[in-house]
């Protein structure tokens, strides 16, 4: 949030073009407000600034706790997210071959 801070805010910028985005932190809100992060960012600004990027990018920011439940949350997203593309896929070439 200090050092790559414009990088991950083009990064967030051009996450707006995709159909589904999401970003994934291994830690707790609670962290984030008591300041349990390496960051030498202040705990209300730390804070403030999240609220400020999902609001600004659109793009929600989920505290998933720990790396494992981040890659069980990024399989979930990404595999419904697939069907979800699928099943529009799949439906356009049904009206495609109906005409």
């Amino acid at each position: 949030m200090t050092q790559s801070r414009e990088r991950f805010e083009r990064e967030l910028e051009r996450m707006q073009a995709f159909d589904a985005a999401v970003v994934l932190v291994e830690g707790t809100y609670q962290d984030l407000v008591n300041g349990y992060y390496r960051s030498k960012m202040n705990k209300n600004s730390a804070a403030a600034t999240f609220v400020s990027w999902q609001q600004k990018f659109r793009v929600p920011i989920h505290f998933v706790g720990d790396r494992s439940n981040a890659e069980d949350y990024a399989k979930r997203f990404f595999h419904l997210q697939h069907r979800r593309k699928l099943s529009e896929i799949l439906h356009y070439s049904a009206l495609s071959f109906a005409n």
